[in-house]
């Protein structure tokens, strides 16, 4: 295998012990079957690790300066120690940013494709893209892009934006929660109330500290979005009926792109959702707009929680931006409580800021 190629799959080695489990050893075991063992590691993985993986760098991959901002972000993905595995192949981190340059050479479509593809776990593609452009024989590929694997995962579709216009002939409802008043959320909340998109327990009681199931939450979203369902055919989740009141929700949202399930056949609606789930959530959709990277740097970091530990693989990306860009605030000036349950009042706020976002 050329040197160059064999740098090119220790990039991805390196960034897939950020976003991934086992990609510690990835790292540790490249040598010239570097590509054939990216390739077996890749096919081996779950679908919804495989699908974090492949969201994790079609974020960089959508944007026009994104191998610029992956150069950039390389500090905050790799280690000492990863450093120094560096150093034992030969290469500096300096090497390896100079390397990502490469990837300037690709068109943007073809970035994309490479992130899609390894989302989808479509290794005889993936092979065949990375060979033909660092062999210097680009071709056409359309004919060996092979079977992706199924799941819960692969491609997303654009999300549906919001409506437009008749900003100035929206009608705002009436709203009589009597217990916000001392609730953070208490802006979001009389805003998304007054616009129908979220609702109290009762008339007077909206509960900001009570925590809401996953059905809840993307019920929020397909409010907010005002998403309709895209496919005739049924979801994967067993889980999930049509009778049930928030089948619509979920189906829209799966739809377009903006939720997998907890397994590949479940959805677990009634189970809570956590502050990691709510945020991957909406960074995806953040990310499938092409927004990620116009919003304003905050100056934080996910390195300033000594908690950053325990946030999950598939969730690691998308936690950096949310804190970077201020869509995530710590549950303390030092902890991030990833796995913590949402609350009603957190959720509010952040489907406000979306929304703010959204309407730029």
């Amino acid at each position: 295998m050329k040197k160059n190629i064999l740098l090119f799959m220790l990039i991805f080695g390196l960034l897939f012990t950020y976003v991934l489990p086992g990609g510690e050893a990835f790292a540790e075991d490249l040598n010239e079957g570097a590509l054939e063992l990216f390739l077996s590691k890749l096919s081996d993985m779950e679908d919804g690790d495989r699908q974090a993986a492949g969201e994790a760098l079609k974020i960089y991959m959508e944007d026009d300066e994104g191998v610029s901002k992956l150069k950039r972000d390389l500090s905050t993905f790799i280690s000492d120690s990863q450093e120094e595995q560096l150093k034992d192949h030969g290469y500096s981190l300096n090497d390896v940013k100079s390397e990502l340059d490469r990837l300037n050479k690709w068109s943007k479509e073809d970035r994309v494709k490479l992130a899609d593809y390894i989302g989808e776990g479509n290794t005889s593609a993936i092979k065949s893209l990375i060979y033909s452009y660092e062999e210097g024989d680009k071709s056409d590929i359309s004919n060996n892009e092979g079977n992706p694997s199924e799941g819960n995962g692969g491609s997303t579709a654009p999300v549906v934006p919001l409506a437009e216009g008749k900003k100035d002939e929206e009608k705002l409802l009436e709203v009589y929660f009597k217990d916000i008043g001392n609730s953070k959320g208490k802006d979001a909340i009389v805003f998304l109330a007054q616009r129908g998109i979220i609702t109290g327990r009762t008339k007077e009681t909206f509960d900001p500290s009570g925590e809401l199931t996953r059905a809840e939450f993307v019920t929020l979203i397909q409010r907010l979005l005002k998403l309709e369902p895209k496919a005739k055919n049924a979801m994967p989740f067993k889980d999930i009926k049509e009778g049930d009141w928030f089948y619509n929700a979920v189906k829209s949202a799966y739809d377009n792109g903006i939720i997998t399930g907890t397994g590949p056949d479940s959805f677990s609606p009634k189970n809570r959702v956590t502050r990691e789930q709510m945020i991957t959530i909406v960074m995806r959709i953040l990310n499938d707009k092409g927004l990620t990277f116009t919003l304003k740097d905050t100056g934080k970091s996910l390195d300033d929680f000594k908690d950053k530990g325990e946030v999950s693989p598939w969730a690691a990306l998308h936690m950096v931006y949310a804190v970077k860009y201020g869509i995530v605030e710590g549950k303390t000036e030092d902890t991030l409580n990833p796995k913590d349950f949402a609350t009603r009042e957190e959720a509010a706020v952040t489907i406000k800021r979306l929304f703010d976002i959204l309407n730029k």
